[in-house]
């Protein structure tokens, strides 16, 4: 039995390593994951603040953009809502003309440089492009960027711009048509020159959108890898909790093993000595059995006729009584204590 309990002590002792070298590896990866949790959650609060500047800055830029646009927009759209309340007979009246007004005719050159990138046309060719279907349309849907990006027409609407004679007071007597016309086409320019002005500052304001759609991607990246980080961090402190509650158990089994071999190796020490004792007294008590009756007549002539006698005397009958016994078959045990005989039960 004790050797069965060795063996269970032995095993939970390698079950208690193994445990232990368990839950000390979780405790590594748990410190370590830590670490990373905490780096990551530096990372993801510099370079939230990195992306709050970001968006400041954009804000900041296009605000510069908006007043800067602000200041044309409104003469842009009123430019073309001039052109959308022309009249068709007041168009009609410009394409019915065979020799228009130089003003006139200065007007619709600038619209046909603008629309369709003729340049110095004749009469005959204006009154062609007046009668397109798209005319009106390609007024109301121009499109400035294109248009800034085109610096032959930039530079050629530069110089009806430049002209005194092209304004919309001037022009507007000649034709009710042209002059909105002339107003278009000044704002549009005007336009196209704040475009081109603040082209740095809208390249810089998509510049940095999209390094703040960069940083705001890296940081869902960095949550989310921080998320399962501390999903993992949980995961590891239950499984750590779970080993040392698996090794405190071991260890209280061990102990209470531990102690029943204690108790097991007394009990044996006790019945090996209670085993000698026995076999010690079980020898004296073979020895005693052949003495027993020599023993006891001995003891009772002690107490029937020595009281009256000296010590001298009393060793010598001793002597005599106990060669009689022996002569005539009865042994009796030479050094016998009668006191100690005596006193058993």
């Amino acid at each position: 039995a004790v050797q069965v309990l060795n063996q269970s002590l032995e095993a939970k002792r390698t079950e208690l390593a193994a445990k232990e070298a368990a839950a000390n590896e979780k405790l590594q990866q748990m410190v370590q994951d830590q670490q990373e949790a905490e780096k990551q959650r530096k990372q993801t609060s510099e370079l939230r603040q990195e992306v709050e500047q970001q968006q400041g800055e954009i804000q900041r830029r296009q605000g510069e953009v908006s007043q800067e646009l602000l200041e044309v927009e409104p003469a842009v759209q009123e430019a073309k809502l001039a052109v959308q309340n022309i009249k068709k007979s007041q168009l009609d009246e410009v394409r019915s003309m065979m020799n228009p007004p130089a003003g006139v005719k200065l007007t619709m050159e600038a619209i046909c440089v603008m629309l369709f990138d003729v340049r110095k046309p004749t009469w005959d060719e204006i009154r062609k492009n007046i009668r397109r279907e798209d005319f009106i349309p390609g007024i109301l849907n121009f499109d400035t960027e294109a248009f800034k990006g085109d610096g032959g027409r930039v530079k050629a609407i530069a110089s009806y711009v430049d002209d005194p004679d092209f304004t919309f007071d001037n022009i507007n007597k000649s034709s009710k048509a042209c002059g909105p016309l002339v107003k278009w086409v000044r704002a549009q320019h005007k336009f196209a020159s704040i475009l081109e002005k603040v082209a740095p500052l809208r390249k810089e304001v998509k510049d940095l959108q999209e390094a703040a759609s960069e940083s705001e991607r890296r940081l869902v990246e960095l949550s989310s890898l921080g998320e399962e980080l501390e999903q993992k961090i949980a995961s590891y402190k239950s499984e750590y909790a779970a080993l040392i509650s698996d090794t405190q158990a071991i260890k209280s089994e061990m102990k209470r093993v531990q102690e029943k071999v204690a108790r097991s190796v007394s009990l044996l020490h006790n019945l090996i000595g209670e085993k000698e004792r026995w076999e010690k007294q079980s020898s004296s008590f073979g020895s005693s059995i052949v003495t027993l009756v020599g023993d006891v007549l001995m003891s009772s002539a002690f107490l029937a006729y020595f009281g009256m006698f000296d010590q001298d005397a009393r060793s010598t009958l001793l002597r005599r009584i106990f060669h009689f016994l022996n002569n005539v078959g009865l042994p009796a045990k030479e050094d016998l204590s009668f006191a100690e005989y005596l006193s058993k039960p």
